[in-house]
């Protein structure tokens, strides 16, 4: 066989290939759209709106924890909402709209796969313009998104092991941590049967993180469901609100 018909053969077994991919890539394209979802998250908070979106996709715990605002992170928004008179300003976060593209198959991946997209969902909110202040941390069977500088569950506490309804154990837990870390932290809203029910066993801990003993605690208190929560920094009170929630 001379050189030029070999060139010739070849050429054309590339066009037949290349025609195959031009076909198959349209409906790879897709199969990869439909197994995905584009959630528009608006919140003054979005990065909290996107863990509550992720969790319930994942079907995994995703807790989430404010950073501490400061002036320039907040705005007042009293104009927007009814308020009684002479009520004070109504401070949130500055947060900027985006685009969340969640993957239906989300419950199926693994726990390293779920975690890298749990941080791509941060790339997008920064791409967006929100603050860069958060990372994604794991454990426990657990995803928290954290204060990238460390936050107030970052502090190492001790507490007595003795027996407790879990809202007195929750309670312990936050009044340890204002002690250590003067951030004032109490427990705003949580399923209220479970929270007056008495834990199946003590929990107390010695010189741990205070975001691994609330996680055991709440395993301890309900070990047939999971149990999540998001810390919330109100800037006008000074204050960080913890709120527990079941995983649906």
């Amino acid at each position: 066989m001379n050189a030029k018909l070999w060139r010739i053969r070849v050429l054309a077994v590339l066009r037949v290939s290349l025609c195959a991919i031009s076909m198959v890539l349209p409906s790879l394209q897709t199969s990869l759209l439909a197994q995905a979802e584009e959630v528009l998250i608006d919140d003054p908070r979005p990065v909290a709106v996107a863990a509550q979106q992720f969790q319930r996709r994942c079907r995994c715990i995703v807790t989430y924890e404010d950073v501490k605002w400061q002036q320039s992170d907040v705005e007042d928004v009293s104009y927007r909402v009814r308020r009684a008179p002479n009520m004070g300003p109504v401070e949130v976060p500055k947060g900027r709209p985006f685009t969340l593209v969640l993957q239906q198959n989300l419950a199926s991946k693994s726990s390293d796969e779920i975690q890298k997209m749990l941080a791509s969902v941060l790339t997008a909110s920064e791409a967006a313009g929100n603050t860069k202040s958060f990372r994604v941390v794991g454990g426990g069977g657990m995803l928290h998104i954290v204060p990238a500088k460390g936050g107030p569950f970052d502090a190492s506490i001790s507490i007595p092991e003795e027996p407790r309804t879990l809202e007195k154990f929750v309670s312990a837990v936050l009044q340890t941590v204002t002690e250590k870390t003067g951030e004032r932290a109490v427990l705003a809203t949580g399923p209220l049967n479970l929270l007056r029910a008495q834990m199946p066993a003590a929990v107390g801990a010695n010189n741990e993180r205070a975001r691994d003993v609330l996680a055991r605690g709440l395993r301890v208190a309900t070990p047939s469901r999971k149990l999540s929560w998001q810390l919330l920094y109100d800037f006008s009170r000074h204050t960080y609100y913890l709120s527990l929630q079941f995983v649906s």
